[in-house]
């Protein structure tokens, strides 16, 4: 499942989506989802985050990025994942979509690397 998170709904310009630095956080079950979370500061359990993501769309509503890859990944199990606005402060780090299904979901690192393939119709819709 992905879901824009609905605080983003209400705060977040998703207009500015195609040009805004955008990263990829994997999670682990130690992170309880919470709708009142807002920003990146608001989560725990986190295990790696992305480079930011490339190839951003908006179409229709409908969001999108190229796949991405994390080298080496190491660490603990990997369980859901937070696509979030940086803004290079965690408490200002707009948190806009979770994923707890798909992409691989759950993956323990190995050290070897992991390839996040986004869904081709798009990562979520508004």
């Amino acid at each position: 499942m992905s879901l824009i998170q609905p605080n983003a709904l209400q705060t977040y310009n998703f207009a500015g989506w195609p040009s805004d630095t955008i990263v990829l956080a994997l999670i682990s079950a130690a992170y309880t989802y919470s709708a009142a979370h807002k920003n990146l500061s608001d989560i725990g359990g986190i295990v790696a985050t992305s480079g930011n993501l490339t190839s951003l769309t908006n179409t229709n509503g409908v969001l999108d990025a190229a796949d991405v890859t994390f080298l080496a990944l190491t660490g603990v199990v990997v369980t859901q994942a937070w696509i979030y606005k940086n803004t290079g402060v965690a408490g200002t780090s707009t948190l806009i979509a979770f994923i707890n299904q798909g992409i691989g979901l759950p993956f323990t690192p190995n050290g070897t690397d992991l390839y996040i393939e986004f869904n081709p119709a798009g990562i979520a819709s508004l």
